[in-house]
Formats: C-alpha cells, sequence, structure tokens
C-alpha cells in the first residue's frame, strides 16, 4: 500500500511534491497515527485511535498502559504482535516517549516503531 507521508502532523514535501511512502514505512506510520490519535477524537469512526486514559491515571498504571500501546498496534490487522515495548517518562514534560517492536503477520519480520510521544 502506498500513501502519503506525514511528519509531525504535516505532509511531506519532497522535490515540490507530496512524499510518498509504502510497506514497513506505511505499515509503520499508520500504527503510529493510531496510537497518537485518541480514541474517539475522529467522528467518522470513533473506534480509531488509543485509550488515553490508562496515561492519565494517577499513579501512572504501566501494565494498564502497555495493554493500551497493544491493543492499538495491533488494531491494524497487519500487525500480529507486540514483541517488545519501552516507555521513557518525561515528568517535566508530561510526555511519554514510546519504542515498540512489531510483529508483521504471517511472517518473521520485525518492524521497530521510535520516538512515538504520548
Amino acid at each position: 500500500m502506498r500513501t502519503l507521508k506525514v511528519t509531525a502532523g504535516d505532509l511531506v514535501i519532497s522535490n515540490g511534491d507530496f512524499a510518498m511512502i509504502s510497506d514497513n514505512e506505511e505499515l509503520a506510520q499508520s500504527v503510529r497515527m493510531n496510537i497518537e490519535a485518541a480514541k474517539g477524537e475522529w467522528f467518522l469512526d470513533e473506534e480509531y485511535g488509543m485509550d488515553r486514559e490508562p496515561f492519565e491515571e494517577k499513579p501512572f498504571n504501566e501494565e494498564a498502559a502497555r495493554l493500551a500501546l497493544v491493543e492499538a498496534a495491533t488494531a491494524d490487522e497487519r500487525i500480529e504482535a507486540v514483541a517488545e515495548i519501552e516507555m521513557t517518562p518525561d515528568f517535566k514534560t508530561r510526555r511519554l516517549k514510546v519504542r515498540m517492536e512489531l510483529t508483521k503477520l504471517n511472517t518473521d519480520e520485525t518492524i521497530v516503531l521510535e520516538g512515538v510521544e504520548i
């Protein structure tokens, strides 16, 4: 599948034209966008996005946050499993950086998703 490349919420323009991505880069972007969107945020599909509640609770429930990340990543039917999740909190900015290793469906291929911010 081919789609437009998006960085930090903006379409990327290269050589005067919209940049396109495909294959693993497109899949990683798709999963990233699902994680970064809040569930219910998009009125055309209220199931799109990730449940933010586990990330807003005090005290922080790391297991519930991991479960929400896995659910959002595997919402894309091309992802079979989440092999690894690393979460790095920045308490000063109240942001959480996430790194994930995803296993593609019906393959042993791994996709690394880095720099996702919640």
